[in-house]
């Protein structure tokens, strides 16, 4: 018998997508699947979509409350009962031959866990990408190793939707964090990568990733870093060093350095953040930057200055007022007079700015939800109108049929009525009509 695939669908509010989606699984010629789709609370007609599908292979549920894409998926994977594990984004397509060839593949390497392919760009009307305009395809479409860590350092090179795993592995690994909003996936490629998992791309096109406004991975370049950072500090740092490449967690700090200062200025999540990633050189000293470490001599200064000697709650304390160490600009009894409440953490503001924007969004979506309540009112007072009009055209219509008829029938009348008198004058002029006059003159005398 061929091993049964379970495909992953968490949806939210996709509904102009979510259709083609469902019909690109339906359209698999390796037939032997279950699609299991989670909606997420859509405030849009997703749902309504989903529900028109009438196939015993597709099961789906709905929160009556959001929760989050990464609960979503937890969700349908313990709701899975296939061998394998594929995961379909809610704007995402599948290429026909998709399982049929991943499955295939697996089936003759039993050494391999996580078979991802290329895939094929397209934009919100499924129309393919213009070669000039490619900001996926030259990313993922790439001829690289993924079991060598060396791919890993901020870079994930593996589209989720194109991926199928054993379910074995997966349940080894564990679920998708829900802490985590941009990356789950790098996540969870790292996590098994450090635990032996050996991965594989098929060098055809069988995903067409949807490329549109709403795309979530970049939306919030801060949350994004925080949890990089963090997946850095719990997940990859410490394979990195259980497998001996240093070289590589300096590496990757460099680069968070570099990023945080091209989107972000603020110090103290900067020491927050190198706090978080807690990086030390051979000698057991933490990160210091090196000369001409940025290209601005000055910036290279100051920052250095700062990572040496100023501590996270040392800056919190002390405020805005930042000196150079021993000078008298923030003295022992100062720093202890200030209010021991620190501020906000990195991780903190980061999740504050990623909920505000969701906030944005789910406003955004309501005001687009309203706009539409708003307009199905209009189209329907509209409808309304015009069988108001349709009946007072048909009633308009009855009225000058009536009258058509009323001035054919006076018509007639007035026919009748000079035929009458014709006849009138005619006997008048009769001796029946002489005598008549006679008659009536002479009674006329009496």
């Amino acid at each position: 018998m061929k091993p049964l695939v379970s495909i992953l669908t968490t949806s939210y509010n996709y509904e102009r997508f979510i259709g083609e989606t469902i019909r690109s699984v339906i359209a698999q010629t390796y037939d032997f699947w279950e699609l299991l789709i989670v909606d997420d609370c859509s405030t849009d007609g997703s749902w309504d979509v989903i529900s028109k599908f009438d196939d015993p292979r597709i099961r789906a549920v709905r929160f009556e409350i959001n929760q989050g894409a990464c609960t979503a998926y937890n969700t349908a994977l313990r709701m899975a009962k296939g061998e394998y594990i594929a995961s379909l984004d809610s704007d995402d397509v599948f290429h026909p031959e998709k399982l049929a060839r991943q499955v295939e593949f697996l089936e003759s390497n039993p050494d391999v866990d996580i078979c991802g392919s290329y895939l094929k760009e397209i934009d919100d009307t499924g129309a393919a990408v213009a070669n000039e305009s490619l900001i996926y395809a030259p990313w993922f479409n790439r001829t690289l190793d993924l079991n060598a860590p060396d791919c890993w350092i901020w870079e994930n090179h593996l589209c989720h939707s194109s991926a199928i795993m054993r379910k074995a592995l997966h349940d080894r690994i564990g679920l998708f964090r829900e802490d985590l909003t941009y990356s789950p996936d790098w996540n969870f490629w790292l996590r098994s990568l450090s635990e032996g998992a050996k991965f594989h791309v098929i060098a055809e096109e069988l995903v067409e990733y949807r490329s549109h406004g709403s795309n979530i991975t970049h939306r919030n370049l801060n949350t994004l870093m925080w949890e990089y950072a963090d997946i850095s500090a719990t997940t990859l740092h410490p394979y990195l060093k259980r497998i001996g490449r240093p070289d590589l967690v300096k590496k990757n700090v460099r680069i968070f350095v570099k990023r945080f200062f091209e989107i972000d200025g603020n110090w103290q999540q900067f020491l927050e953040l190198m706090e978080m990633l807690d990086w030390r050189d051979g000698h057991d000293e933490r990160f210091s930057i090196a000369p001409h470490f940025f290209d601005d001599e000055e910036l290279t200064t100051l920052v250095a200055r700062l990572s040496r000697a100023w501590t996270p709650k040392l800056l919190a304390l002390s405020g805005t007022n930042v000196s150079e160490p021993g000078s008298s600009g923030a003295s022992a009894t100062a720093l202890k007079a200030q209010p021991t409440e620190l501020a906000p953490s990195f991780a903190l503001n980061a999740r504050i700015e990623r909920d505000e924007a969701r906030r944005k969004l789910d406003e955004a979506i309501q005001e687009n939800v309203l706009t539409k309540e708003r307009e199905a009112a209009l189209a329907r007072e509209i409808l309304e109108l015009k069988t108001q009009q349709a009946a007072l055209s048909a009633r308009l219509s009855a009225l000058q049929g009536e009258h058509e008829a009323l001035n054919q029938e006076y018509r007639g009348l007035q026919a009748q009525s000079t035929i009458m008198r014709t006849e009138l004058d005619r006997i008048g002029q009769t001796i029946w009509g002489r005598g008549d006059r006679l008659m009536r003159w002479m009674r006329g005398m009496e």
